[in-house]
């Protein structure tokens, strides 16, 4: 996660997110005003949790990250407040012993300059990965434009979507040890819209240009988050990996749930991840 943390960042920067959730202002270079970025991406893995500020850069120029190293970070869970660590330069850590409280809403207030930014999410509760198996997919057949020697698989799981509207999540499965689960790209996200609290059976997220093969470790992972931290994502991937238009202006505007002109997004959830070795099935071996 901490990767894919990064990956949001960079293209959150060259995205030049300059919008309200609410509200669309004007986007401008940022040469005379520099807005406060935030990555903010909590989850219960055990692994390090930190958010990540910067400022943001001229649009038409090539910058390197402005890291924001002099920020008062805190997260209030309904019970205390919580005040991350600057570890690295630009990155407010957790504490190694936090523990989520699930359920809670969190509210994130950032200290800078002068001026106060929030941002309020519930860490909602991630369902397992239920039966997660590896099976034999003919991805040839399936997309004309892809070739491979052996047999290729997929990976499908199962899981139960919780009562209510307004849950979302981000799924994704890479090869264990590659770099592919560093990227947005690579996963998918849905929202509950039209499954509210059903079954979901026979999930796959599995991208024809990334199968899996025979004696594989597939990682396959599943994030709880809002719905339109879900529309958020889909929103900056349209923008980062769509088709745009060479002779084009700057990019739209993005959503963010950060106050006070601030963009990026505060996202926190329950998250799973389970490893999958992809190994023959006996209806395989009698195929």
């Amino acid at each position: 996660m901490s990767n894919i943390k990064n990956t949001i960042i960079a293209l959150a920067l060259a995205c030049t997110m300059t919008s309200c959730f609410y509200d669309r202002i004007d986007l401008d270079l940022n040469a005379e005003n520099p807005k406060l970025a935030v990555e903010a991406w909590i989850t219960d893995l055990d692994e390090p949790q930190y958010i990540e500020l910067s400022r943001t850069v001229n649009y038409l120029g090539e910058q390197e990250i402005d890291h924001v190293t002099d920020a008062i970070v805190t997260l209030n869970d309904e019970v205390e407040d919580i005040q991350l660590v600057q570890q690295e330069d630009g990155k407010y850590y957790l504490s190694e012993d936090w523990q989520p409280r699930l359920g809670n809403y969190y509210t994130l207030t950032i200290l800078l300059d002068g001026e106060t930014y929030t941002a309020r999410e519930q860490m909602r509760v991630c369902p397992q990965i239920e039966n997660p198996f590896a099976e034999i997919v003919d991805f040839e057949s399936i997309f004309d434009d892809e070739t491979y020697d052996e047999d290729t698989y997929r990976i499908t799981f199962s899981f139960q979507d919780s009562l209510g509207l307004g849950d979302g999540y981000y799924l994704v499965d890479y090869l264990k040890g590659s770099l592919a689960g560093d990227s947005i790209s690579n996963g998918d996200t849905t929202h509950d819209r039209f499954f509210d609290g059903e079954y979901q059976l026979d999930v796959s997220v599995t991208s024809s240009d990334r199968p899996f093969f025979l004696h594989d470790e597939a990682v396959l992972e599943i994030y709880s988050i809002s719905k339109e931290a879900t529309l958020f994502i889909y929103d900056l991937e349209a923008e980062a990996f769509g088709d745009v238009d060479p002779f084009a202006g700057p990019p739209a505007n993005l959503r963010t749930n950060i106050s006070n002109g601030a963009v990026g997004y505060f996202m926190i959830g329950g998250a799973h991840r389970v490893i999958v070795p992809v190994e023959e099935s006996e209806e395989d071996t009698t195929l």
